[in-house]
């Protein structure tokens, strides 16, 4: 008996094509289990619950379930009102005690624009700073005051003084705003000798 030669290589090409799609089914499973393994990773994500990041004032990450205290709160108001209303020269003066406004109550506000009026006035020309480095805040919540005992830098024309400032602050709550975060304004300010 002899061998038969077949003319056309229809079965080696399905050969071929059986051994190539035998390798595609294997990476389409593969593919397959890995989509829906990103699937269920997915869903679990999607069930859990939001994480909330607290930040104060200055950015620090307050904690879940941490009290912060109110003495340090009104501390913090009185270092951004002396920041704004006791340290400024003579390009920002203006501005700075527009911001410390943002600081002062309602029935306040008279008197304190009086008082920059004179302080602006008074400077006009004689090319004043100031800067005040803040020792000592004590915090009285009972009597809503904040003592203030600080190094203040004074410049006229070009001479330096440094002086002691004893400040007193009555502050009253009220709404928080983007300037005055934390909601206290201040009604009096008494400058002690």
């Amino acid at each position: 008996m002899g061998s038969i030669r077949l003319k056309s290589a229809f079965p080696i090409v399905w050969g071929d094509l059986a051994y190539q799609n035998h390798w595609m089914r294997k990476i389409a499973l593969a593919s397959l289990f890995v989509g829906a393994l990103s699937l269920m990773g997915v869903l679990a994500l999607l069930n859990r619950k939001p994480v909330f990041v607290f930040l104060d004032a200055q950015a620090n990450v307050i904690r879940p379930g941490s009290q912060i205290s109110a003495e340090t709160e009104v501390e913090k108001m009185a270092r951004r009102y002396l920041e704004v209303r006791y340290a400024w020269d003579a390009n920002n003066q203006t501005e700075q005690l527009l911001r410390a406004k943002s600081f002062i109550a309602s029935q306040s506000l008279k008197a304190f624009e009086k008082t920059a009026s004179d302080l602006v006035s008074f400077s006009k020309g004689k090319n004043v700073s100031q800067r005040i480095y803040p020792t000592k805040i004590l915090v009285n919540s009972k009597e809503s005051r904040v003592e203030i005992i600080a190094d203040r830098i004074t410049e006229i024309q070009g001479l330096k003084a440094a002086t002691l400032l004893r400040v007193s602050l009555y502050f009253q709550n009220g709404p928080r705003t983007a300037e005055n975060p934390w909601g206290l304004y201040v009604i009096k300010e008494e400058e002690l000798q």
